[in-house]
């Protein structure tokens, strides 16, 4: 029995074999493929880079190797950073990324930074009560609640459910 796995631009990513320790051999074949997908360089655009390198960072992510996955993810963070605007969706999405997997090392004062950071670019730029906006809020929210500040996790949520509210009630 062979299990496909495809990308998310549905390309297949890699056929392996199913037995008796099939998924044990699936994990281990994705992820000597990633890794040799987030390497190559030869023919593959910036962002292909990027999203090879993404994609490996998921699966580390999902076999719990969250310290592998931080480095990556801060190599990829350098070079959006390096081609893009600081502002840029894609940044702000890859700071948040890198901030749950340093929440998941315990490395909280470094993820509220760079939570705080998101959503600091975020309120100024979508407004604060854009809904992607209140999203957000409740990232460094739960990393408070994580560190122990809860009266400031409670007065940020409390925040998100009042403007939800509001903007419910208006519609």
């Amino acid at each position: 029995q062979k299990l496909r796995i495809l990308s998310s631009e549905g390309r297949d990513v890699v056929l392996v074999n199913m037995s008796e320790k099939g998924t044990q051999r699936a994990h281990s074949d994705l992820g000597k493929l990633l890794k040799k997908r987030a390497s190559a360089r030869d023919d593959r655009s910036a962002a292909g880079g990027l999203d090879a390198k993404m994609e490996l960072v998921q699966f580390l992510e999902s076999q719990g190797e969250y310290q592998q996955a931080e480095t990556l993810m801060r190599d990829v963070l350098r070079a959006e950073e390096a081609t893009m605007g600081i502002d840029e969706r894609s940044i702000l999405e890859t700071k948040n990324n890198l901030a749950f997997i340093l929440l998941e090392l315990r490395k909280y004062k470094e993820a509220e930074t760079l939570l705080r950071d998101v959503l600091r670019a975020e309120e100024a730029t979508l407004g604060s009560d854009a809904l992607v906006t209140l999203n957000t809020k409740n990232n460094p929210a739960s990393t408070f609640f994580r560190m122990g500040k809860k009266h400031e996790a409670e007065t940020m949520q409390r925040d998100v459910l009042r403007v939800m509210e509001a903007t419910l009630d208006s519609d």
